[in-house]
C-alpha cells in the first residue's frame, strides 16, 4: 500500500517536472498565447527600469502616467531584479505562476473530500493550459503573482471551514494572503468582504474584530 501511494507520488512529480519544462521552454521562446502579456511586459518593464534608477522618481510617472492598478508588484520585481538578475526574476515569477495548479489542486481536495484524488489531479493540471497563466508566467507579468495570493487565501479558507477545531491561524492567513492579492491588483478587495459576511456569523465577535485591525495593520502600507 505505502509503495502504490510512493509510486503515484512520484509520477505525479514527474507530471509537474515535464509541464514546468514547458514553461520554461515558453519563458525561452517568448510564449504570447494570451496576446496581451508581452504588450504588458514592454509597458512595465518602463516603470521597472525608472524605479530602479531612482525609487520616487518612478514612482511618480507610475501614477503620472495613469496607471490604475498598484505599483507594488513593479517594486517587488524591482527589488529582486537589483538583488538578483532580471533572468533570475523572472524565471522565480515564473516558477511562482507554475505552484498556482499545485494550490488549485489542495483546493479541490478540501473541497471535495471523498472525491477520486486522481480525478481532482487531473481537473488541476487543466489550469496548465491557460494561455493567461503560461503568458503571464513566460513574461513575468504581474496576473499570476495576484491569482497566487487569491488562490492561498482560498486554501486557508478552506482549511478553516472544513476543520473541525475552526482553528483561527488559519482564517487570519486566509485574510493575510487576501490582502496580499489585493496589492497586486485591488480587486480582490471585493472577496474580503464576501469572507467578512461569512464570518460574521461563525466567529465571535471579539476575534472578529481582532480580525479586522489586523487587516487594517497590514493594509497600511497600501
Amino acid at each position: 500500500m505505502i509503495s502504490k501511494i510512493n509510486n503515484h507520488s512520484k509520477n505525479k512529480l514527474l507530471i509537474y517536472f515535464l509541464i514546468y519544462l514547458t514553461f520554461i521552454a515558453s519563458f525561452v521562446f517568448g510564449e504570447n498565447s494570451s496576446g496581451g502579456s508581452h504588450r504588458d511586459f514592454l509597458a512595465m518593464q518602463m516603470y521597472l527600469d525608472q524605479i530602479s534608477i531612482n525609487f520616487k522618481q518612478g514612482i511618480a510617472l507610475f501614477f503620472e502616467e495613469g496607471q490604475g492598478h498598484s505599483p507594488v508588484f513593479y517594486i517587488i520585481k524591482s527589488g529582486l531584479e537589483n538583488v538578483f538578475t532580471k533572468t533570475a526574476s523572472d524565471v522565480l515569477i515564473l516558477t511562482l505562476g507554475f505552484s498556482i495548479p499545485l494550490v488549485f489542486y489542495s483546493i479541490l481536495k478540501k473541497q471535495f473530500i471523498g472525491c477520486n484524488k486522481n480525478l481532482l489531479f487531473l481537473i488541476s493540471l487543466t489550469l496548465y493550459l491557460s494561455p493567461y497563466i503560461r503568458s503571464s508566467a513566460a513574461w513575468a507579468t504581474n496576473d499570476n503573482l495576484g491569482i497566487l495570493f487569491f488562490a492561498l487565501s482560498i486554501s486557508k479558507f478552506l482549511t478553516y471551514r472544513k476543520s473541525q477545531n475552526k482553528n483561527l491561524k488559519s482564517i487570519f492567513l486566509c485574510f493575510f494572503f487576501i490582502v496580499m492579492a489585493s496589492y497586486i491588483r485591488q480587486y480582490y478587495v471585493i472577496i474580503t468582504l464576501a469572507y467578512c459576511m461569512f464570518l460574521y456569523k461563525n466567529i465571535s465577535i471579539k476575534y472578529f474584530f481582532y480580525l479586522g485591525i489586523f487587516s487594517f495593520l497590514i493594509s497600511i502600507p497600501g
